[in-house]
């Protein structure tokens, strides 16, 4: 215990690493994917990311679980809203590739990612056994697919 708290200096600053580590991963995992992907296929390379980040989860359960049902730190951001922004603007250049993305395409991008975050959440925590499964799958694609179709351009 000495050792590890040489490293960190409490249980929330640990836990805040093995977050940031596990968000890191799939976090590369997934701009690997979108940045060899291109306009044409949006729809794949959306599938594509989608995939690595329902296997990640699937393959490090016990860690997925853990840190979904640990409480947040009041004195920290809200971590779950932090993940749902940083997918939104890796979607971004692919809903809007050709100009900046206005307010609205923002709006879309987030509310695509965190209705995707809730039902990713949802398997984690409740139903682990629907993250191997291929309706699961096929359903969070239908769900990306929307958010990549006929984003607003304005309100």
């Amino acid at each position: 215990v000495g050792t590890l708290y040489q490293y960190y200096p409490n249980k929330s600053a640990l836990i805040e690493a093995v977050r940031a580590r596990y968000f890191g991963l799939m976090s590369a995992a997934v701009q690997k994917i979108i940045g060899q992907g291109t306009n044409d296929n949006l729809e794949q390379v959306m599938d594509q990311a989608l995939t690595a980040v329902i296997e990640m989860k699937q393959q490090n359960l016990p860690l997925s679980r853990a840190l979904a049902e640990l409480p947040g730190d009041p004195d920290q951001p809200d971590f779950a809203a932090e993940v749902v922004g940083h997918f939104a603007e890796f979607i971004l250049p692919l809903i809007s590739p050709d100009a900046p993305p206005t307010a609205a395409q923002r709006s879309h991008a987030l509310a695509t990612m965190a209705a995707l975050e809730g039902l990713l959440s949802y398997a984690v925590k409740n139903a682990p056994d629907w993250l191997g499964q291929p309706w699961f799958l096929a359903r969070s694609k239908a769900l990306a697919h929307w958010g990549l179709s006929d984003p607003p351009t304005n309100y």
